[in-house]
């Protein structure tokens, strides 16, 4: 365990119980690979059927599904492993708990004293406090490492690879998702091949149901990226050279599409983003057009708010409490009235660029539709080219002759237009158009000098 040495008791307390170190677990295969068939049936059957185990003094050797051999320390031994660290998650949260109260008692020395003792009794516990729950929590992975029953776990892990098959156990190994092993060290190469000649199988079955151009469409994006004919899958899978070699035909043409289909793809993606950067240059000019016209109306407010706020203090000068009251009353009406007429000037303001935006947006997806319908029109001629050269590979495969060797011919390329965005870009509207029919709305003299203001402002921004 990285760190193990910084918790309590040091390292040689630790000797011996981190998982990783001392565990003792051996898996490896026997000599005799049974049938696909026979171990898809073997591997359904109950767990007392499937996993065989003889126990020594200090270890279990299991054999799982009579190919897989497994040397774990037994239960018991196990079992005080986890005892240990149940009992050091205890004193690693106990010690977590007594740095929160350290942290509260700071808190309260640093309230009523203050001073250097508080800060070092603060930070004491700040790290005591981190330390303790990190080390729980770390003494709990170790209870769920040492807790698992490992041959029982590589068990039901090969027959989830049996009934979800090659591609899901090959996708969980890539991404380092598969557990408590890869599926590749617990499984044979002809159960391997055999869940490959499945895909495979299936793959050509779903060709010849052809299907809507979704459907076909997923199955063109399938076989470029995850198809058997894929030297990533076929050598995940451990087929044997000699099929290799059967399948070299259409392993080659299968490559010409891999590269026709990463051309398209390129572009598609060349071209949704040059959509996507000149869609968020021209927002970005909107949003910052706007933010310039709203600051007038900010700047407006605020220097209108000043002023009522000299006038108000100049005013209140002198005045006895009761009259103070009454005056003070008239310069926050100035206020709330001027606010008000702020926010309905920002919302005209914001309306025609926050129409421009949705116009921008709404253009910007529709170029993005073209884009992918017009790579979705690439793609499907290829659809039957990939049916004959996928079920002709299967045949191949499992030794019945093939009725055609299809080759690719150069893809047909879509003429696309960048976009223009050419929408005018909207202006602040005059600040009678924006302010004109708010004057009913707050008092006359408030709305004259909030205007005035609001033009001396609009005349120093441009």
């Amino acid at each position: 365990m990285e760190g193990i040495d910084f918790a309590v008791g040091g390292v040689d307390a630790f000797e011996g119980y981190d998982f990783e170190d001392a565990s003792e677990v051996e898996v490896s295969f026997f000599d005799r690979e049974p049938a696909y068939d026979a171990q898809v049936t073997q591997a359904m059957k109950n767990m007392h059927e499937r996993v065989l185990q003889n126990h020594t003094q200090r270890h279990t050797l299991s054999t799982i599904d009579n190919v897989v051999k497994v040397k774990t320390l037994n239960a018991q031994v196990r079992q005080e492993k986890v005892d240990f660290w149940q009992s050091r998650r205890a004193e690693m949260f106990t010690l977590g708990g007594a740095g929160v109260i350290g942290l509260i008692g700071s808190a309260f020395l640093a309230a009523s004293a203050g001073g250097i003792l508080a800060g070092i009794l603060g930070v004491t516990s700040l790290v005591g406090s981190v330390l303790g729950f990190y080390r729980g929590y770390q003494a709990s992975n170790q209870m769920t490492q040492w807790s698992l029953d490992l041959p029982v776990a590589i068990a039901n892990q090969r027959k989830v690879a049996f009934e979800e098959g090659l591609l899901h156990a090959m996708r969980l190994d890539r991404t380092g998702k598969a557990h408590p092993c890869a599926f590749s060290s617990i499984m044979t190469s002809t159960e391997m091949q055999g869940m490959y000649n499945v895909y495979f199988h299936n793959l050509a079955r779903s060709f010849e149901r052809g299907g809507d151009v979704k459907e076909q469409l997923a199955i063109i994006q399938q076989v470029a990226v995850d198809g058997p004919l894929c030297p990533h899958v076929f050598s995940y899978a451990k087929l044997h050279p000699h099929h290799v070699t059967q399948l070299q035909f259409y392993i080659g043409e299968h490559d010409k599409f891999v590269n026709a289909f990463a051309s398209i793809e390129k572009r598609r993606l060349d071209q949704e983003k040059q959509v996507k950067d000149k869609a968020y240059d021209q927002i970005c000019t909107i949003e910052k057009n706007k933010s310039a016209a709203l600051s007038v109306v900010n700047e407006t407010y605020n220097s209108y708010k000043d002023q009522v706020e000299k006038d108000k203090s100049e005013a209140l000068f002198g005045l006895a409490p009761e009259e103070r009251s009454a005056a003070s009353r008239e310069f926050d009406q100035k206020l709330a009235e001027a606010r008000q007429l702020r926010d309905l000037g920002r919302a005209a303001i914001s309306y025609p660029f926050q129409v421009q935006r949705e116009g921008v947006e709404k253009e910007r997806d529709q170029y993005l539709s073209q884009i992918r319908y017009d790579r979705d029109a690439q793609l499907l001629p290829f659809y039957n080219h990939l049916r004959l050269l996928h079920t002709n590979a299967y045949r191949a495969l499992i030794g019945q002759p093939p009725s055609a060797y299809p080759t690719l011919s150069d893809p047909y390329n879509l003429s696309f237009h960048p976009p223009v965005f050419t929408m005018p870009q909207p202006s602040a509207p005059s600040y009678e158009a924006t302010f004109g029919g708010f004057r009913d709305r707050v008092d006359n003299r408030v709305y004259d000098e909030f205007m005035r203001v609001y033009r001396q402002q609009h005349q120093q921004a441009s």
